[in-house]
């Protein structure tokens, strides 16, 4: 005869996972210290690409000539490099800093400091890099347009502006995480409060 069940047990599979939190925590570390490398080496790789880009003779010239832009095949003035090497310097910079906070919340992690005031600012950084650099992707085409066709006639003048899915995708991400760090830092001070209270 098959024994009842108790009430109080679980049968189903969405069950909520028991596992040893300390286990847990050692997984989320070993996790946490493989992405913390990742985070550094694209952190490190986007660092140097920029460099090399903004630095090496013909580089950039060569970047913005294939980047489909209108004018961009002219050739770049004084000027124009003036506007268009702070542009996309702020760009690259802003892609380098997610990826150095990234790297920052992963050895948080790493060492076992999940809720923390520490990740909680990482997170709401790293949201907040993401949607600076879907606002910089709208509004460095048109910009950039602008300043490559601007000593031309009157009529070959341009502006072009491109929007896509990435970006609105970017910034929903940015603007989650950012909303999720905030979170986190709330949650933190309610629970230093109430352990303060008690």
């Amino acid at each position: 005869m098959t024994e009842p069940v108790p009430a109080t047990a679980s049968i189903s599979p969405y069950a909520p996972d028991r596992e040893d939190p300390a286990r847990l925590r050692r997984r989320i570390g070993r996790w946490s210290a493989v992405l913390h490398v990742f985070c550094l080496l694209g952190a490190l790789v986007f660092t140097l690409g920029g460099l090399a880009l903004l630095v090496l003779p013909g580089a950039f010239d060569w970047a913005v000539e294939h980047s489909g832009l209108p004018g961009a095949t002219e050739g770049i003035g004084f000027e124009e490099r003036l506007v268009l090497v702070p542009l996309v310097a702020v760009n690259i910079g802003f892609y380098v800093a997610a990826l150095w906070l990234s790297a920052r919340l992963f050895s948080v992690w790493r060492d076992g400091d999940v809720f923390t005031e520490a990740a909680a600012s990482a997170v709401a950084g790293i949201g907040l890099c993401l949607v600076v650099t879907a606002v910089l992707a709208v509004v460095t085409q048109p910009i950039a347009s602008f300043v490559l066709t601007w000593d031309g006639a009157e009529g070959q003048r341009s502006i072009s502006l491109a929007l896509d899915g990435k970006m609105a995708l970017s910034a929903l991400t940015g603007a989650l995480l950012t909303v999720i760090g905030l979170v986190m830092r709330a949650g933190l001070i309610i629970a230093q409060e109430n352990a303060e209270f008690v």
